[in-house]
């Protein structure tokens, strides 16, 4: 049988290639009636409104604050809570983006530098945006924070904590 031929079948609805599996196949003028999958194929699966994507999950712990040759530094422990390691890409924080580059093995915490700069004479309510992706697979995400201060004797400004905004982003 040439394209032209397989070509016609296909658009009459019938089958290209006889069944193997013993019974004959009918060719009689009838559309072909749609076929019912007898399994769940794993494209099925994925769409399936039972499937949940497992999102390791990330937590921004003990906050530090120095004040160091008249710069101020914001230290901030970074807890994976996920069951996976996980590798920290970057955090975007007061309009700049840092390089973490660093991986986190399940349950492990590290301490980073997020900010060095001048200290804050207002107060804090910035958002954190920390990217990371699973080790496994290369899927990244994005989880949200919010950054809340408290004004210190010295008059200035300094974190005091760092609470989680909404769901984690698959990106």
């Amino acid at each position: 049988m040439g394209f032209f031929g397989a070509l016609g079948k296909i658009i009459a609805g019938k089958p290209v290639y006889p069944m193997d599996n013993g019974q004959q196949v009918q060719q009689t003028g009838s559309p072909a009636q749609p076929m019912q999958p007898q399994s769940q194929t794993p494209l099925s699966a994925l769409s399936s409104p039972t499937f949940q994507k497992d999102i390791p999950q990330l937590r921004l712990e003990r906050i530090e604050n120095l004040m160091q040759s008249g710069q101020y530094e914001l230290y901030i422990d970074i807890a994976n809570e996920s069951r996976e390691p996980v590798f920290l890409d970057n955090v975007a924080l007061l309009g700049t983006r840092k390089e973490l580059d660093s991986q986190l093995r399940p349950g492990e915490k590290r301490q980073y530098l997020l900010y060095r700069g001048r200290p804050f004479t207002n107060p804090l309510h910035q958002e954190i945006q920390l990217r990371y992706r699973k080790q496994a697979d290369g899927d990244y995400f994005l989880a949200y924070f919010e950054l809340r201060s408290r004004r210190e004797t010295d008059g200035f400004f300094k974190a005091t904590e760092c609470r989680q905004i909404g769901p984690v982003k698959d990106i």
